[in-house]
């Protein structure tokens, strides 16, 4: 039916067409009845979005309890939906964080908790699809959440890049999910043994009982490059690669890291140097990384600004085959400083090598490192980083 000039579900087929009473029953087509999902063809999506619009029912009566679910199954703006779920919280909750409205009762404990869950995982197309409704600039985790087809669902999105998937088989069959990096191969491992790679919108496995598939990307799983330029020469982006006869701290050869920052409030860049390819090292209650690390100032390159210390938002990160990572995972150096490189900044000395040491049997013990990569992290900077990395050890 027409409203207001939009397409809309009638609350009926027949009979009662619209009804305005603080229920969104014109809407539970969507969720709970579960016919209409992101698959769906992009009449009807418009149509279930229309919908919520016209039956604006945020927080009255009884349409809470399935209104933000449906909306985030209908791909409704992540933005309001979050907005809305904090006045919730913060204004139609009592202090023990029940949620109440003049209507309903013990449906309410289902206003966030499934509003939530289908903002960050939806599976109702036998698709499962991890952050399909989540806001821009809102870093998430979650683990664990039930998907049809009983998959237990676990991932990480931060500065708006899925880190990774995770989802273990509990009753085997067929597992199908939308790549969470459109347009990008992914890395694929099972059990935690490296399988290849998949490529390709929607992806299809077939998994045994208690089976764990985890993909990533090199660039995504990684951080990715945010906002990060190249430092001069007409390079296009950050770089780290090997150089003779510049600096070293033994032989004539190290990795040089470079790029150049501009300002944006999640610059970063993560470039993977090495991959196990397909035999992951596993880390001991004793492994230690150690690597040298020389940050340049101007009196040793031309290309950082004077007085700047960028060059020391830099660590060495590591990437496991659980899909998790070192800089996020509470790892610290031997100053107790933490391991993700934004911590880094200002702690080592420019011009200078420094010597880095982490126990990672501390965090990691009993889990396999897949990827090194060197990362430079450091929100709202602006000109250039350089340095160098040598000898560095895993054991």
């Amino acid at each position: 039916m027409t409203r207001n000039d939009r397409t809309v579900f009638r609350q009926t087929s027949e009979g009662s067409d619209w009804v305005s009473d603080g229920n969104d029953v014109a809407v539970q087509a969507v969720y709970p009845g579960l016919q209409v999902g992101l698959n769906s063809s992009a009449d009807l999506l418009q149509t279930a979005r229309n919908t919520v619009t016209q039956l604006n029912n945020w927080h009255s009566d009884n349409s809470p309890a399935t209104l933000y679910a449906a909306a985030a199954m209908a791909g409704y703006n992540p933005s309001t939906l979050m907005e809305e779920l904090h006045a919730e919280a913060t204004a139609y909750s009592y202090p023990n964080m029940a949620v109440h409205h003049y209507g309903g009762g013990v449906e309410n404990l289902n206003v966030t908790t499934s509003g939530l869950d289908e903002m960050l995982l939806q599976s109702v197309q036998h698709d499962i699809k991890v952050f399909p409704s989540w806001p821009a600039a809102s870093n998430a985790k979650f683990g664990g959440l039930l998907a049809y087809g009983n998959f237990l669902v676990s991932s990480s999105m931060r500065n708006n890049v899925v880190e990774y998937a995770r989802i273990t088989s509990q009753s085997g069959g067929k597992l199908t999910f939308t790549n969470p990096w459109p347009g990008e191969t992914m890395e694929y491992y099972a059990n935690g043994v490296h399988k290849g790679t998949l490529s390709g919108t929607t992806i299809k496995l077939n998994t045994s009982v208690g089976e764990t598939n985890t993909v990533d990307t090199l660039d995504a799983k990684g951080g990715g490059n945010y906002g990060v330029t190249g430092l001069c020469c007409g390079l296009s982006g950050p770089q780290a690669a090997v150089r003779t006869g510049e600096q070293a701290h033994t032989g004539d050869a190290s990795l040089m890291y470079s790029g150049y920052a501009n300002g944006g409030s999640y610059d970063h860049a993560y470039m993977q140097v090495y991959g196990f390819n397909g035999a992951p090292l596993t880390v001991r209650g004793d492994t230690t990384l150690r690597y040298w690390v020389f940050l340049q100032s101007d009196a040793t390159t031309p290309w950082v600004s004077a007085g700047s210390d960028d060059s020391t938002c830099v660590a060495v990160d590591l990437i496991f085959t659980c899909g998790s990572d070192l800089r996020d995972s509470g790892a610290t150096d031997e100053s107790g400083t933490g391991m993700h490189p934004a911590d880094q900044c200002g702690r080592l000395t420019l011009d200078a090598w420094n010597h880095v040491t982490v126990i990672l049997g501390a965090v990691k013990a009993g889990q396999a490192i897949s990827k090194i990569l060197v990362g430079y992290d450091r929100p709202g900077a602006t000109g250039g980083h350089r340095g160098y990395i040598d000898d560095l050890s895993i054991g």
